[in-house]
């Protein structure tokens, strides 16, 4: 049996300079660590350099260059088979590990043998709380996700979590894990299974919390680790598809683990919502600020695509 404690697992597609900061402060915060880990660096065909400077900065870490982007899902899979330690760390490329995460969560997982995982609490740059743990998607999320503004619903959620982290507690019972840091146990995930292949980026990491907590294992959240999520900067590499497969992402959930009405309203509720964002939008387009126009433009093409998906077929 591997000696290894815990294996991180960093997906990569164009991320060069943030994946050197993350695999730094990985390495930075190892050597205090009682724990043996590896880290594991999925390369998505990256065009940036990335692979050459995981090669040559960072020797120890493991690299597996893919001939072309698989996806989030794929590549997270490829790296935990090829992995041998006792614990998973799914881990973006725009994080950075602070102190003690890791060998906390590692410590957390091992006095906690019925534990399903463990995120931390995941922090803006500035230090201000940006999740901790998610809930599971349902209609309401739907709902305020394509009626209300991405600002206004992160600022109810950060305010939700300052207000949960101001109270003190340790342990928090999670229904879910941001996607950004989650660790798994691999026992967990050798009866769960790997990341949902057929699923859309965004949808693959709740719903692996959604089957482990299926088996009635409990996801935990501890507000004393904190890791850095810099949010969205590999995904704003390609802006139009990130919003539109954030929004189906959703649907897809729902239409995995809810009932088929659940999934016709979702589909109902993402097009008509993109109708009135597209319109919304089409007025900011007359804004005399280019960076309006710019993100105008964006918007509609988003919402353009979503529509189409909508009057389209099923799937």
């Amino acid at each position: 049996m591997s000696g290894i404690d815990l294996s991180v697992i960093v997906v990569s597609w164009n991320t060069r300079d943030l994946l050197r900061d993350c695999l730094a402060s990985i390495f930075r915060e190892t050597p205090r660590a009682a724990f043996e880990v590896e880290v594991i660096v999925v390369d998505n065909a990256s065009t940036d350099g990335s692979p050459d400077m995981v090669s040559g900065d960072f020797p120890a870490v493991r690299l597996i260059r893919n001939a072309a982007n698989q996806g989030f899902a794929p590549a997270n899979n490829r790296g935990v088979r090829e992995s041998r330690g006792r614990h998973v760390l799914f881990l973006n490329p725009d994080t950075r590990t602070i102190g003690d995460a890791l060998g906390a969560m590692v410590r957390f997982l091992d006095g906690r043998p019925e534990a399903g995982g463990v995120c931390p609490m995941v922090v803006n740059a500035d230090g201000t709380v940006q999740s901790l743990g998610r809930s599971l998607p349902g209609l309401g999320g739907v709902f305020v996700k394509g009626f209300f503004s991405d600002g206004w619903t992160a600022a109810v959620r950060g305010w939700r979590d300052r207000i949960r982290g101001r109270a003190g507690k340790e342990v928090l019972e999670v229904p879910g894990f941001p996607g950004a840091a989650m660790m798994i146990p691999r026992r967990v995930l050798d009866g769960v299974g790997l990341l949902d292949e057929d699923l859309p980026f965004y949808a693959e990491d709740i719903d692996l919390c959604r089957r482990i907590a299926a088996q009635g294992r409990t996801l935990y959240c501890l507000p004393g680790c904190r890791i850095v999520h810099l949010g969205g900067r590999s995904a704003g590499l390609t802006p139009v598809s990130s919003e539109v497969r954030s929004r189906l992402s959703l649907y897809a959930f729902l239409r995995k683990h809810r009932t088929p009405p659940i999934a016709a309203a979702a589909r109902v509720l993402i097009v008509v919502s993109s109708m009135l964002r597209f319109s919304v939008w089409t007025v900011s387009s007359l804004a005399a600020e280019p960076r309006m126009r710019r993100r105008a433009a964006s918007e509609r093409e988003a919402c353009r695509a979503l529509i189409r998906w909508g009057l389209g077929s099923s799937r």
